[in-house]
């Protein structure tokens, strides 16, 4: 059985799960175009991450309106689209559902304590103790979402959990 692949994926999971990584994975493997929707926030959330403060709903809604709009301009120019974005809430996920039926959420998960190892070597604005922080705000998928855990497998074997999520 080979894989059919969506036209357009969203990557979504924890800080330090690999979103980012696994996008350009993914990117790379099955010719996607990547996109970081990190690179959208709005300042109200630059500055609250700056505050080491978590988002309100109200910054979420804000920026899941960015989020929408930017995903019909990329679209547009891309035929294949990976995306990646914590997206913590069902709500905003269901949002960018019922706006594109077509998009495929994928939840990217890893071990916490791998998470916590991952965002110490970063170094950027996401440290371990304001992930710890965020982190009580993620809403987990329904038990029947697309899952792939993003342990410490080669990146091969991380392109190959990917394929076997679209295997019919």
């Amino acid at each position: 059985m080979s894989p059919v692949f969506p036209q357009h994926i969203f990557l979504f999971g924890l800080a330090g799960a690999g979103k980012s990584y696994l996008g350009r994975i993914i990117a790379e493997r099955f010719a996607y175009t990547p996109y970081d929707l990190d690179r959208d926030l709005t300042p109200t959330m630059i500055a609250a991450v700056a505050a080491g403060k978590p988002f309100t709903d109200a910054m979420r809604d804000e920026y899941f309106e960015v989020v929408i709009q930017r995903i019909a301009e990329l679209a547009s120019l891309h035929p294949r689209l990976v995306l990646m974005q914590g997206a913590y809430r069902e709500r905003h996920r269901s949002r960018v559902q019922r706006e594109y039926p077509e998009m495929q959420f994928v939840w990217i998960d890893a071990p916490l304590a791998l998470i916590q190892q991952r965002l110490s070597m970063r170094g950027d604005a996401i440290s371990p103790e304001y992930a710890a922080v965020i982190m009580k705000s993620f809403e987990p998928p329904p038990p029947d979402a697309k899952r792939l855990v993003n342990d410490l497998v080669a990146h091969e074997d991380l392109a190959k959990r990917f394929e076997c999520l679209f295997r019919i």
